[in-house]
């Protein structure tokens, strides 16, 4: 039974009562389908009933699922609950607490067992509880208290008849587990499988059926027993036991098989439950390993009883991945000008209680995608696209190749890409409570092309508004952008779908995301990345050709996709446009897109030995030639442009026809001397600390801030560098400081936007957070670069020397000094002294040594280079530095100068 509720709070039911105060009569912490909530979601739901004979307010009242925490989550006021009467919450998390409008919890339930408790509203006093915790919780199936002729017991039970807002049944039996063994059988193995079996209050489990059947065979029964006898091994343990015999299917079958029980009353169940035809499983199941089918890369086996439906809209079929079964998914395929290829996409949906685990690390996944490699003859694009957005630390999917079963025979050689929604955004580090929108237009509408994943309960206004906001101009567009878009998220975004070289993404294949609970920031998601690494869509062939785009222009200008610089079929994308259009955003692209190039694409003066992409492509060779081989066999080669150009020649065309190309096109076309793109930032570089506020004139310490400066003439991208000393903040990739800038470290950049006085929104300020912890006046605060070495220090000054090796220039940094003021570098070649001076006590040896005084700049940064000759490699040399202005010593090093 489906349970669809736009509106529920309270639900009454007959007013029959037992005098106690309210408690938590029901409860699901694994619900599939059984009910849904405004958003559409199965989520985990807390029924709770006033026996009692007087009304009572639970306005104020607590749930919890924590002893140690009474108050997790308060119901709003009023909430009067009548004698007899029930209402529902929503434990999801989703945090919901209007009174007269659906309830939900800041929290979920765990199905492997949790504390539970109704709390009144002194947070102390406990009405109802699951102490310790409640039991293990199955999927549609509900755990609470048993009611006879309507009336509350405190027999704890389960139900699988739910009754959410209504009264209980006495309860039922229930198969709580059932499993089999071994997980992987051969051939040879027969298999054991056991359910384990509760009875109800009021009787007992009198027998037990295993229903089995090979792929799409004939059903066969076999008696279970609980008797001690083989293949059963303890009595009236509640655990009923069945073998099938070994040999009913051969390697690279499935076998399926569901449980049957009934009790003394003659009521019965199955497991699985299957109360869905659509959206359960109906049996459990496992393949017969295939000793045959052997491979490099995963290995998915796909079981469909008629490969025709999915020609036909679709259908059902069951999986079996790593040691795991997947029954009854749905299963269709996918894609818009993709629909119709010979090796299609294909789409399987898994129920909601029975996700598909593709990682040991990551989320299950709800949906999957299996794409065809048909648009793509090296079969590699989007393996190297989520490489490098990888690398780059943009927000990407998880894709990897994967080799397809159909009923025991190859199928094809696919891509796994991970689906977009919520557990994406959880990859990622995004919050689910953000809005997600799937674009399918040029940033130009937000209802046409449109596709709202998230906060479905909610409108498109904030659509609309970064819509409008991207089309202003000039210092209006600036505070825009700074005020309202990620800018690190989106500037990494922009560079690495530049160095990928992704044709198709300004018109679709786009998603956007705002930090709605959050920061309320937008950023830019991709997704689908086959068209890359120089295949396009030409008017001609549209995606199916072999043209190769490695340095035609606008198609592989640095700013591809604005107005400037459209799609062959003239689209530009509006948001994409107004970043180019910003000379400080787009400043901080191309000094981003100059350090993606350099960590992915390289130099064409690279060595061909050091070459990644290269050296990637051919260790791709080598793990997908034999499932490329078994594809061809299968599909051939695609039937459009080149029609020899198989798996190989597609990888020599990637090899030899593109990236020296495009390397050349970027490196030397446009990132020459006086370029558009920005030559490398030095390895070593200086920053400054400008304004430190850790006691805002508010009192709010979530306004402080710490301001990082520029004072060199070129652009820093900040990726990899980090905060120390009183507070914690590492910088995202893409934040990229420019020249004469500033950029704002605060703990909460909503608070910094709303500051009344100094910095704050409205400004075209560069601001980034969050960090973490709390800096007091006297605490030192300092800045790491990528390579771990002090860049700028408010407990200055500070000596840093960079590269001490024979023969080459290194870099000596006094960070903190005094601005403007002299600063002199002495040495020892003899020892760590102490050596009482003029200046003080300095831990140098005599003699001492002085290096030519030189002048920090305004920000109080020093960057001396230093040439070390050849003939004092491994000899000791202790370092220390002297602010004149500050009369004050820097620390002292000991080094030995590497060969």
């Amino acid at each position: 039974m489906m349970w669809a509720l736009a509106f529920l709070c309270t639900i009454v039911a007959a007013p029959q009562t037992t005098g106690g105060g309210p408690m938590v009569t029901e409860f699901m912490a694994s619900n599939d389908h059984v009910l849904l909530d405004e958003d559409g979601e199965a989520s985990d739901w807390i029924e709770i009933h006033n026996p009692g004979s007087a009304a009572v307010d639970l306005g104020g009242w607590f749930l919890t699922d924590d002893d140690l925490a009474l108050n997790a989550w308060q119901i709003p006021a009023p909430m009067v609950l009548a004698p007899g009467e029930f209402m529902l919450v929503f434990a999801s998390s989703k945090n919901r607490q209007i009174a007269g409008a659906e309830l939900h919890t800041n929290f979920k339930l765990k199905s492997s067992g949790e504390y539970l408790a109704l709390v009144q509203s002194d947070g102390v006093t406990i009405s109802d509880e699951y102490a310790p915790e409640y039991p293990i919780q199955f999927t549609d199936i509900s755990y609470g208290l048993a009611f006879v002729g309507g009336i509350v017991t405190t027999d704890e039970t389960y139900f699988s008849s739910p009754t959410p807002g209504a009264a209980n049944g006495g309860g039922g039996a229930v198969v709580m587990d059932v499993s089999y063994w071994p997980i992987e059988p051969t051939l040879a193995d027969s298999i054991l499988v056991t359910a384990e079996i509760a009875a109800s209050p009021s009787a007992a489990i009198v027998s037990a059926d295993l229903t089995w059947r090979v792929m799409y065979g004939a059903e066969v029964a076999l008696a279970m027993r609980d008797d001690g006898i083989a293949p059963d091994l303890i009595a009236s343990d509640g655990v009923w036991s069945a073998e099938i015999a070994a040999g009913v299917a051969q390697p690279g079958e499935m076998l399926r098989w569901f449980v049957h029980a009934q009790d003394a009353q003659s009521a019965t169940v199955r497991a699985p439950l299957f109360l869905d035809p659509t959206n359960s499983p109906e049996y459990f199941g496992c393949m017969v390993a295939d000793p045959t089918v052997v491979s490099d890369i995963p290995i998915l086996h796909w079981f469909i009883e008629d490969d025709a439906v999915l020609w036909q809209g679709g259908g059902y079929a069951s999986l079996w991945y790593q040691g795991l079964f997947y029954d009854n998914v749905e299963n269709y395929r996918r894609g818009a000008s993709s629909l119709w290829w010979t090796k299609p996409n294909l789409k399987f949906d898994f129920h909601s209680g029975h996700h598909f685990s593709w990682s040991d690390v990551e989320d299950e996944a709800e949906e999957i995608n299996i794409n065809s490699t048909w648009s793509d003859k090296s079969f590699v694009r989007r393996i190297l696209a989520q490489e490098t957005y990888t690398d780059a630390g943009a927000d990407v999917g998880a894709c990897f190749p994967i080799r397809v079963e159909l009923n025991g025979e190859f199928y094809s050689l696919a891509h796994f890409d991970q689906h977009m929604d919520k557990r994406w955004l959880n990859r990622n580090g995004l919050s689910e409570t953000g809005a997600l929108y799937k674009m399918e237009n040029a940033f130009t509408s937000s209802t046409q092309g449109v596709d709202k994943k998230t906060r479905e309960w909610e409108d498109n206004t904030d659509l609309q508004e970064v819509i409008d906001g991207v089309a202003l101009t000039g210092n209006a567009l600036t505070q825009y952008l700074f005020d309202n878009i990620d800018l690190p998220a989106v500037v990494n975004y922009l560079a690495a779908t530049s160095v990928v070289h992704d044709n198709d993404h300004v018109a679709k294949n786009y998603f956007l995301y705002r930090d709605t609970e959050g920061d309320k920031e937008w950023r830019i998601l991709g997704w689908d990345k086959d068209l890359t690494f120089g295949r396009n869509y030409t008017l001609v062939g549209q995606v199916l050709n072999d043209t190769i785009w490695a340095d035609l222009d606008p198609y592989g200008h640095p700013f591809y996709g604005d107005q400037s610089h459209k799609k062959i079929d003239l689209l530009w994308n509006r948001f994409i446009d107004a970043c180019y259009r910003d000379s400080r955003v787009q400043a901080m692209y191309l000094a981003r897109l100059r350090s993606v190039m350099d960590l992915s694409l390289q130099s064409p003066l690279t060595p061909g030995a050091e070459l990644k992409y290269e050296a990637r492509l051919t260790e791709l060779e080598a793990s997908l030639a034999d499932e490329a081989a078994a594809d061809e066999i299968v599909w051939g080669v695609p039937r459009y442009g080149d029609r020899t150009m198989n798996f190989h020649l597609g990888l020599d065309q990637i090899d030899q026809d593109y990236l020296p190309r495009r390397r050349v096109h970027l490196y030397e076309t446009y990132g020459g001397a006086g370029g558009l793109i920005p030559q490398a930032q030095p390895a070593v570089i200086v920053l400054s600390f400008g304004q430190v506020v850790t006691d805002p004139i508010s009192g709010n310490s979530e306004e402080e801030f710490y301001e990082i400066v520029n004072g060199n003439a070129f652009a820093v991208d900040l990726t990899g560098w980090s905060l120390e000393g009183g507070i914690a903040f590492d910088f995202a990739p893409g934040t990229v400081l420019l020249p004469g800038h500033s950029v704002y470290v605060s703990p909460n950049p909503l608070a910094f936007r709303a500051r009344l006085t100094g910095p704050s929104g409205g400004q075209g300020l560069f601001v980034v957070g969050s960090s973490l912890g709390k800096l007091t006046a006297t605490e030192p605060l300092h800045l790491i670069d990528g390579d771990g070495f002090l860049s700028a220090t408010t407990d200055g000054p500070a000596l840093v020397v960079r590269g001490f090796q024979a023969g080459v220039t290194s870099e000596i940094v006094v960070a903190g000094a005094s601005p403007n003021g002299p600063v002199v570098v002495a040495y020892s070649l003899t020892g760590a002294g102490p050596t009482s001076t003029p200046y003080g006590i300095v831990d140098l040896s005599m003699p001492i040594l002085q290096i030519p005084m030189v002048n920090a700049n305004a920000f109080g940064a020093v960057l001396l280079p230093v040439s070390v000759p050849t003939q004092v490699a491994g000899m000791d040399v202790w370092l220390q530095a002297y602010d004149a202005y500050a009369g004050a010593f820097t620390n002292a090093l000991h080094l030995i100068v590497q060969p």
